[in-house]
């Protein structure tokens, strides 16, 4: 996977890294509901500053530190980084698929009538 023109080595069906990607992903759903509360009492571009650096941690958590760094060029653009985002949620998605074509293949009924 390349994000923003790096090449990522990541697979989403080894059960550590999905682990990962599923703990991260319940935290960006915790804080984007946090921060969604509090939207309306700062300004927006602390809101933003915040959802960017929610971001990054998911980021960070999934692929390893520091990475966030290496791959957004801007500091505090939540639209490079909801692009970016989207990105991994759709791999993810294709890697899923592609493990669950696999088990439905190779699934005992299946052998049963082979």
């Amino acid at each position: 996977m390349i994000l923003n023109g790096i090449d990522i080595d990541f697979d989403f069906t080894d059960g550590d890294n999905w682990e990962k990607y599923e703990k991260a992903q319940k935290k960006i759903v915790d804080e984007a509901e946090r921060l969604k509360k509090e939207v309306k009492e700062k300004p927006l571009s602390e809101s933003i500053k915040e959802e960017c650096k929610v971001l990054d941690e998911f980021i960070d958590s999934v692929f390893g530190e520091g990475l966030s760094k290496k791959i957004f060029n801007k500091p505090h653009s939540l639209g490079e980084r909801t692009r970016i985002y989207g990105q991994i949620v759709e791999e993810a998605g294709k890697q899923k698929d592609q493990y669950q074509s696999f088990i439905d293949e190779y699934s005992p009924d299946r052998a049963k009538r082979g």
